[in-house]
Formats: C-alpha cells, sequence, structure tokens
C-alpha cells in the first residue's frame, strides 16, 4: 500500500472516482476520509472510506485486487459479509476498552 494518504489519493483516485461514477452517476468527486487495509478470516483488502462531494454521502470502499472480470471497476462498495465482520471486530474493540465505571465528572 502506499505509504501516505497522499501517495494513495495519487495511486487509486482515478479508480475510486470511476467507482463513484457507477455508483452514484455524478461526477465521482470525492474527499479521503481515511484508508488503509481490512484484515479478515480469509484475506486482506484494501479500504477507502470517501465522502462525495456531489451527494453528500459517505461510502466504505474495498479493492477487489488487480482487474477482475465479474467487476466493471476495482473499487466496491463492501459486501454485508465483510461489513458484519468488520461490526463484529469493532464491537468485540469497544467492550475491551469500554471502563468498568463511567468517567467521574470534574
Amino acid at each position: 500500500m502506499a505509504a501516505s494518504p497522499d501517495e494513495f489519493r495519487l495511486r487509486y483516485r482515478g479508480e475510486i472516482r470511476e467507482a463513484l461514477i457507477m455508483i452514484e452517476g455524478n461526477d465521482g468527486g470525492f474527499d479521503l476520509l481515511a484508508c488503509g487495509w481490512l484484515t479478515g478470516r480469509r484475506d486482506e483488502k484494501l479500504f477507502a472510506l470517501v465522502h462525495s462531494t456531489g451527494t453528500d454521502r459517505d461510502h466504505l470502499l474495498v479493492r477487489s485486487g488487480e482487474r477482475d472480470s465479474r467487476h466493471v471497476y476495482n473499487w466496491h462498495r463492501i459486501d454485508p459479509e465483510a461489513l458484519r465482520e468488520l461490526q463484529n471486530c469493532i464491537e468485540r474493540l469497544r467492550v475491551d476498552r469500554m471502563p468498568s465505571a463511567p468517567p467521574n465528572p470534574a
């Protein structure tokens, strides 16, 4: 993966813009909110959390790897199974880090 968000933008900007055009049907303009790797039970996927400037919506996109003939574009919305796995992982992290008592008000 690219070492910085700027390098990520340079490398994947066109692919993400193309995916947003296919998903939303507008100009594909976006702001990159986050990027990195999603590590699941079976594999790792490159992700981008983007904010569409045309529709004011956020999208969690994953990259399908190298050109995949089953997809018209490389980036697509996260599938329901991977989203459930991510939500479960976040929930476990939240539970593990929740304090046993509420913080004392100052």
